[in-house]
């Protein structure tokens, strides 16, 4: 949904075979539109690292990636195509990185989303799951959307 050019242009020296394109980086970089200064960074390791001796430390210096980061402006996203294919949005009842809640109001931004629920715990309901999966696999291989709102157990 946009424009994809601006940022493949960034990316072409990273991409490739002896490229250094890491799309968890990107993902992770991208979920923030403020950035810490390094100088923060190295506060919080030490505050952190007090918290949480395990991984307290690491855990912010992981912030220091993100410092030169391009926030993105805070462009509103285009608008959703009215003919878009039958898409499942997988939501996950207790995802690390996203609340199922936050999965269901994305099915429900489109126009041809079905949203599906698994009770589980980790990223990723695909291919964790033979519920999930046979929803999936109906809807790519035979073109059928599973019931709306259908919860999979964990």
């Amino acid at each position: 949904l946009g424009d994809p050019v601006p940022l493949l242009t960034g990316l072409t020296p990273t991409l490739g075979p002896r490229g250094r394109y890491d799309a968890a980086l990107a993902t992770d970089c991208n979920d923030a539109q403020n950035r810490i200064a390094p100088a923060q960074i190295k506060e919080l390791a030490r505050q952190w690292q007090k918290t949480y001796p395990l991984f307290g430390s690491s855990v912010a210096a992981d912030l220091v990636a993100c410092a030169p980061w391009p926030t993105g402006g805070g462009r509103a996203p285009a608008p959703v195509p009215a003919d878009l294919p039958p898409l499942v949005v997988i939501g996950t009842a207790a995802g690390p990185r996203s609340s199922m809640d936050a999965a269901r109001a994305v099915a429900q931004s489109l126009p041809s989303a079905v949203f599906i629920g698994w009770q589980g715990a980790a990223t990723g309901a695909f291919p964790r799951t033979q519920c999930v999966n046979s929803l999936v696999d109906n809807l790519l291989v035979d073109g059928q959307l599973p019931d709306a709102s259908t919860l999979c157990p964990p």
